[in-house]
């Protein structure tokens, strides 16, 4: 099976044309995702239907996860110094 590379976006094309994601997803991103999209499952007094909640829900999840990679691009991007196996037990 022949593979098309694109680069840094961790995305290949194999022989069908489906595009195939190959590489590890932001546990941040993950983390301010499902944040998201617990409170957009949260009641409001805005009547909506089943197809429009979920439509604002994945809306809001996949800018969760896009403002948590961008945090990480951002914390990398300034050279701060990542949190070491000691601060869990500094925060208990």
């Amino acid at each position: 099976m022949r593979h098309r590379y694109f680069g840094w976006l961790n995305w290949t094309l194999d022989t069908a044309g489906t595009a195939v994601f190959r590489g590890p997803l932001s546990v941040t991103g993950l983390l301010l995702s499902t944040l998201f999209f617990s409170a957009a499952l949260s009641p409001s007094l805005v009547p909506r239907d089943a197809l429009m909640q979920g439509i604002l829900s994945g809306l809001s999840a996949g800018i969760g996860y896009g403002a948590g990679v961008f945090g990480c691009w951002v914390w990398t991007y300034l050279e701060l110094p990542f949190p070491g196996p000691g601060t869990a037990r500094k925060i208990r």
